[in-house]
């Protein structure tokens, strides 16, 4: 299980189409010094958590050293989690004193594609972060799939060079974009099956509904979703071989 503390500001870099918090937009009052108390109510309590995960509805960059810093002593010092992850625009990478904040946590960033050019152009930001985010390492990347899966093998293949864990992200809306641009969900089990074909057959979680691949000591991993499900998939892959 995670814990999720998610930052208030919608401040961003990047305008994905398939923006969350844009769709769902409620400001709150920022609430990063009570982040002690929250973390010493579920220890009370006694959960068990692997991960923590700062979130956003926008960049955390937009705050302070200072402010960054309070949430990463907080959660180191805690001895509660496994593993730490801070989810990023990329932006994290343009501010070496930020970025030093997070040494030993994952660093999240979601991609289209691999190419600047072409990640840039759907995600609508000018700065590129690729080589600063493959060269610093303790990476999880999220790769968003689109209709044309063509370039799906070799935007993993690229990712795994540099990342702990590619997830592949089979996006569940109703926006215009995602309707017509991204993989719909009934079509997951095609991208299970043509990644298979590259990495053999998945692990599958059930308790998560999640495929996992493992290649190299890293892992590929794919939710499920709703429109489609493990048993039309596992029938799809029948004679996959690796």
């Amino acid at each position: 299980m995670n814990f999720i503390y998610t930052l208030k500001n919608f401040k961003c870099n990047k305008h994905c189409p398939y923006c969350i918090a844009k769709i769902h937009r409620q400001r709150k009052p920022e609430d990063i010094e009570m982040l002690p108390e929250y973390l010493q109510t579920e220890k009370d309590a006694g959960k068990v958590f692997d991960e923590f995960v700062l979130s956003s509805n926008g960049e955390p960059t937009m705050y302070s050293v200072e402010k960054l810093q309070f949430i990463v002593d907080t959660v180191n010092n805690s001895g509660m989690f496994k593993t730490k992850r801070v989810q990023t625009s990329g932006m994290l990478y343009a501010f070496p004193d930020k970025l030093a904040v997070f040494d030993g946590w994952l660093k999240e960033i979601t991609v289209v594609d691999t190419t600047f050019e072409k990640d840039s152009a759907i995600l609508k930001y000018k700065r590129d972060y690729f080589k600063k985010a493959f060269r610093v390492g303790e990476l999880r990347s999220n790769l968003v799939i689109l209709k044309d899966l063509s370039s799906v093998l070799q935007n993993i293949e690229t990712l795994l060079l540099y990342s702990d864990t590619v997830a592949l992200k089979v996006l569940d809306g109703s926006n215009s974009w995602i309707r017509d641009t991204a993989l719909p969900w009934e079509s997951a089990d095609e991208l299970v099956r043509l990644v298979s074909t590259q990495y053999g057959e998945p692990q599958y979680n059930p308790s998560q509904g999640r495929y996992i691949w493992l290649y190299n000591n890293k892992a590929i991993t794919m939710s499920y979703g709703k429109k489609t499900g493990h048993d039309v998939i596992v029938i799809n892959l029948q004679g996959v071989s690796k």
